[in-house]
């Protein structure tokens, strides 16, 4: 009875990702007239991935902030994600405290890594304007 649930669980969770990122691919094809703008660069007949580091001469603190921008983009939707599956921890614990524990363990080491993220961004500006005359 438990297996089954876990398996109706987990087939709900796959069908709702399955649907929530399947709505992009729908909406990417042109329906007619000049190809709709792709917003990694180019145009729907072809990829076109854009450098972010492009761009002439680049002084350091643009690429850290560059590279600090990238992972604020890509640490939120991993941290969101995180907390999904904790939850899911506290879900399936069934009262076993090692799994009670397990799942408090992974929020909090995400809301470290979101911490982490969210001050990375705050300390570069602050030093960069500590450095700058």
């Amino acid at each position: 009875m438990k297996n089954m649930k876990a398996k109706r669980f987990l087939s709900i969770i796959a069908v709702s990702a399955f649907l929530l990122f399947s709505g992009g691919i729908a909406c990417a094809a042109p329906v007619g007239g000049e190809p709709a703008a792709n917003p990694v660069g180019g145009t729907a007949d072809g990829i076109k991935i854009v450098n972010p580091l492009e761009g002439g001469d680049l002084t350091v603190d643009q690429i850290v902030e560059r590279v600090i921008n990238f992972l604020l983009l890509i640490g939120g939707p991993i941290a969101a994600l995180m907390y999904v599956y904790a939850g899911f921890q506290f879900l399936t614990a069934g009262g076993d405290a090692r799994k009670i524990v397990a799942a408090k363990n992974t929020i909090l080491w995400t809301s470290i890594g979101v911490a982490v993220l969210v001050l990375s961004f705050g300390i570069v500006e602050m030093v960069k304007s500590l450095l700058s005359p």
